[in-house]
């Protein structure tokens, strides 16, 4: 998994007093993620939910997919929704990983 995170700031209001924030999210799943994605029909599986934006974050945004702008109107809300946009990235990645190696590896170990 790969991941770009470009931020920006812009001028907004009727005079250009106010400014806005924009993350721009470009996540680029691997083949074997995409698989178990595919596999697990993770595809609608809500990693953020709306509390930051408008819009829902599924996994399936990130297949194929051209980056995902999200707009805040305040810096501070833009560096919350970082923060646990990286985490939930974090999880995610975990749990693809783990769903590669349950259909392609074997384990041993003792207790």
């Amino acid at each position: 998994m790969r991941i770009t995170l470009t931020h920006r700031e812009e001028k907004a209001g009727l005079f250009g007093t106010k400014k806005v924030h924009f993350i721009e999210a470009h996540i680029e799943l691997t083949d074997d993620e995409e698989d178990v994605v595919r596999a697990q029909k993770l595809g609608a599986y809500h990693f953020i939910t709306g509390g930051f934006s408008e819009t829902d974050f599924d996994v399936r945004h990130f297949i194929g997919r051209r980056p995902m702008t999200i707009r805040f109107d305040d810096f501070y809300a833009a560096q919350v929704f970082e923060q646990e946009f990286r985490e939930r990235l974090v999880d995610l990645k975990t749990y693809l990983d783990a769903g590669t190696r349950a259909s392609n590896s074997t384990d041993t170990f003792e207790l």
